[in-house]
């Protein structure tokens, strides 16, 4: 509800009963502004132009009829109050509209149209109070996830040291055996812990608790950081990593940590979803004004109906994909950290071929060497990082 008025879409195809029904509201206070549509087509296409307060809808039109049309009303646009104008006066037809998506329902009559203005102003707040409290609940389960999480984070990044300190001998040499099996764990705890920042990282983004922090990120040593934090579990898991990238990417200006973890949730899901013997290739392009680096790996692909809801917040994928993340976070804190840096993030993915990512992030200073006079990158394929998870330690 605006300062001017409420503003409400009356759908009804009676042209009698709708100047009735603008006659009754012109009279009161605060003004209504009624836009008319005499079909449901024409008033869902008004929905998707206009933001409105509330609508007033006839369940019987020539285009759609009875709970239907009160469906695709809700569909179109849940977030507006619907107060359905029916001919029958019938209880059980009214509480199932409420349990539709209404929020009032008026009998057409003169003493009910009486209290129109009253139903849509009633309506409004109903919706209004509803949403508050639907929004009080998602933050009360946002608070608890972030609190279970951050109290979870303590414990595992305490085992995790206690894994180091046995491989290191602390309690005496290990054989080869129960070396293999620590690693193992190690590794269990290191995902866990990543799923665990990764909610972290999302309760930090929607609640903005975090200020997010501006310096300048040499990008080369940090991609190249990351690359070589995964290459033991690259190895179990008999995968390989090839980097190509120039000798200097340059820096860009924003969160040193946020970058990190975007570089490393996309390369986690390269080796997590890469096949025995496969390949991932890192490849780094640079211009005056950007880096587009490029995550590809040759799993089993991202199908096609699914790559639109990829970078959606807890999307885990569908029952014929096994190209899913543990919590559904990951690329979506990728994509919220990308936005936040001015860059962009995209999938472009084949069933059957593998999937490669491509993250463009602006340079707040351009690359020293391998840019030509005309600003373009030279061949990223000209310098190859040593980062092969199949080279010695």
């Amino acid at each position: 509800m605006n300062s001017n008025g409420i503003r409400v879409l009356l759908v009804e195809d009676d042209v009698a009963f709708a100047n009735l029904v603008r006659v009754q509201l012109s009279k009161v206070k605060p003004k209504v502004i009624l836009d008319p549509a005499v079909s449901l087509e024409r008033g869902l296409s008004r929905l998707q132009e206009t933001i409105y307060d509330a609508v007033l809808l006839d369940l019987e039109l020539p285009d759609s009829k009875g709970l239907e049309t009160l469906k695709r009303v809700h569909a179109a646009d849940s977030r507006v109050p619907i107060v359905v104008l029916s001919a029958s006066d019938n209880d059980d037809l009214a509480i199932e509209l409420l349990r539709t998506g209404a929020q009032e329902y008026i009998v057409k009559g003169k003493t009910q149209l009486g209290l129109l203005h009253r139903s849509i102003r009633t309506a409004i707040e109903r919706k209004t109070a509803y949403e508050r409290m639907l929004l009080r609940e998602y933050h009360q389960r946002e608070d608890f996830a972030a609190l279970l999480a951050h109290d979870l984070k303590t414990p595992v990044s305490g085992a995790n040291r206690i894994y180091d300190l046995l491989t290191e001998g602390w309690l005496g040499p290990l054989s080869p055996g129960q070396s293999e099996i620590i690693a193992k764990l190690k590794e269990s705890n290191l995902s866990l812990l990543r799923m665990i920042q990764n909610m972290l990282e999302v309760y930090n983004f929607e609640q903005s608790t975090r200020q997010p922090r501006h310096e300048s990120i040499d990008l080369l040593p940090l991609l190249v950081d990351c690359i070589h934090h995964l290459s033991e579990t690259a190895k179990r898991n008999q995968v390989q990593i090839k980097s190509f990238v120039p000798e200097t990417i340059g820096s860009l200006s924003g969160d040193p940590q946020a970058v990190r973890r975007l570089f490393q949730n996309v390369l986690d899901n390269a080796v997590k979803f890469s096949p025995t013997g496969g390949t991932i290739t890192v490849t780094v392009k640079t211009s005056n004004t950007v880096a587009v680096v490029t995550i590809a790996d040759e799993g089993s692909g991202i199908p096609s109906h699914h790559q639109a809801q990829l970078f959606e917040r807890f999307w885990l994928g569908g029952p014929d994909t096994k190209y899913t993340a543990s919590t559904g976070l990951g690329l979506y804190i990728c994509k919220r950290i990308v936005q936040a840096h001015n860059g962009t993030i995209k999938c472009e993915s084949r069933e059957g071929r593998g999937s490669t990512f491509i993250i463009t992030l602006p340079l707040s200073s351009k690359p020293a060497a391998d840019v030509n006079a005309d600003g373009e990158s030279l061949s990223a394929d000209e310098h190859e990082l040593v980062a092969s998870s199949n080279d010695e330690e």
